[in-house]
């Protein structure tokens, strides 16, 4: 009987310490913000990419200093193929996304602002900004948000940042 428990025991601590399925989970889903840091206001944006579990997918960038929630901010919906959502998943979880345990450092002031929350068996990882991690952290999170931006369609990016210039020479005081 005692060793049945210790047996038990065992399972129920070798559980919780498993890692992230191997195999992209239904519940899925990305939430990735991104912001220039201090910058002149005609240079400041600011966006959003947020994926579903079903693949539709949303960029949403605000030029500007003015919050993503207006209703004037630019919106492009994409959609992913199951195949790029489980590309998706397995470059986050081979990059060690999918975790709580961030090393954090000395803030960088006046830098970019990130903040990722990925939804994935039923847990919600939160990874911290940028601004806050150790440099060998910076890194590997700059890496991969390269990595996530490039599931957004090109042709999404190259017309926010033909919008973003045309913001930029009207922009006024």
């Amino acid at each position: 009987m005692k060793v049945m428990f210790w047996l038990l025991l065992a399972l129920v601590a070798l559980s919780a310490c498993a890692k992230p399925a191997a195999e992209r989970p239904p519940d899925f889903n990305l939430v990735f913000e991104w912001d220039t840091g201090a910058l002149p206001p005609q240079y400041h944006y600011a966006y959003v990419i947020r994926l579903e579990p079903d693949g539709i997918g949303e960029l949403v960038y605000s030029p500007g200093y003015e919050p993503l929630t207006q209703p004037d901010t630019w919106r492009a919906a994409f959609s992913l193929s199951p195949d790029q959502m489980d590309d998706l998943y397995a470059l986050l979880r081979g990059g060690n996304m999918l975790r709580s345990d961030w090393q954090t450092g000395q803030p960088l002031v006046g830098g970019q602002g990130t903040h990722i929350r990925i939804t994935a068996d039923g847990k919600t990882y939160e990874v911290p900004s940028v601004s806050v991690l150790t440099q060998s952290e910076r890194e590997k999170v700059e890496n991969l948000m390269e990595g996530i931006r490039s599931f957004v369609p090109a042709g999404i990016w190259e017309e926010m940042e033909a919008r973003q210039a045309q913001f930029e020479a009207d922009f006024e005081y």
